[in-house]
């Protein structure tokens, strides 16, 4: 037997506990380096850092790959 039905709506979502308020998104910010009035100070040096970085990393993939077994 099946339990009774407390829901007459069961197919929507529901938080009782937590009301839906609108927030102000963070927009492109990198949460890392902080939200708001206390941002990180080297925020645009460490960006500034990762794409000298990836800049200078070689992407290409080579033709031929040979694989080098390792068992003994």
């Amino acid at each position: 037997m099946d339990p009774p039905d407390k829901d007459p709506d069961p197919d929507t979502l529901k938080f009782p506990g937590y009301p839906i308020r609108s927030r102000p998104s963070a927009g492109r910010t990198y949460m890392p380096f902080g939200v708001g009035s206390r941002l990180c100070l080297g925020a645009e040096f460490a960006k500034l850092q990762i794409q000298v970085v990836n800049e200078d990393i070689d992407y290409s993939t080579s033709e031929v790959y040979t694989h080098v077994s390792t068992w003994i």
